[in-house]
């Protein structure tokens, strides 16, 4: 099986916009669980998770591991 950070730019365009499209409207939290109930938890430690560019390519990368896995 090829690796996903071996695929051409094409190809992994394609589960990059799936992983795009997937996320949209989930937000990521940038902190820890305690912060919250330390009450020091606001509004500006949350993201739009299709804007992080990790979250995106380990998204997109699970949806190609997994499409692969699903071939045998």
């Amino acid at each position: 099986m090829i690796e996903f950070d071996n695929l051409s730019e094409q190809e992994q365009t394609k589960y990059l916009d799936k992983a795009t499209e997937l996320l949209l409207g989930l937000h990521y939290c940038s902190r820890v669980w305690e912060a919250w109930s330390v009450g020091t938890m606001t509004q500006y430690d949350f993201c739009n998770a299709d804007e992080e560019d990790d979250i995106v390519w380990d998204t997109a990368e699970a949806l190609y591991n997994f499409v692969q896995q699903e071939k045998g």
